[in-house]
């Protein structure tokens, strides 16, 4: 399958249960992931379900498969409305560690066929993995300066 994948990690100096409650609001996901344009949700149960617009003119839906507050998250990628992919998914990680929060994301995206991937997969591995890592600075700054934090979930 033509996929693309990538993983970050970084620490920030709150509890799991802060960094969580944060990056699982979405009133808050624009202030922080710039790939994010739109954002709404659409359901919280029996699982969550929340409609996203991206910068690359994405728009999909996200449909949370685990949903272990402050532990983990899964989620897929599904309704994809896209030229160049069909769908992908992540995985998000809180773990404590040395009294701060170690937050993992890995995130993939499946290209509806090997042309597009051949063309496009690397260019946009690496924007992937620029704003993966861009948002979660993004994020850690603003938790660990407690700037304007909503940790409704």
């Amino acid at each position: 399958m033509s996929t693309i994948t990538v993983k970050n990690t970084i620490n920030i100096k709150s509890t799991k249960e802060n960094v969580w409650g944060f990056t699982q609001n979405f009133d808050n996901r624009k202030a922080w992931d710039e790939s994010i344009l739109e954002c709404h949700v659409l359901q919280k149960k029996p699982f969550k379900l929340i409609s996203i617009k991206t910068i690359g003119g994405i728009k999909a839906k996200l449909k949370y498969k685990i949903c272990d507050k402050a532990n983990k998250t899964t989620l897929k990628l599904i309704d994809v409305k896209s030229f160049i992919i069909k769908g992908g998914g992540g995985s998000w990680k809180y773990e404590t560690e040395n009294n701060e929060t170690k937050w993992s994301q890995v995130n993939s995206l499946v290209f509806k066929n090997k042309f597009w991937f051949l063309i496009l997969g690397n260019i946009l591995r690496n924007r992937l993995e620029a704003n993966t890592k861009k948002s979660m600075v993004i994020a850690k700054t603003m938790i660990e300066n407690n700037n304007n934090l909503q940790q409704r979930v």
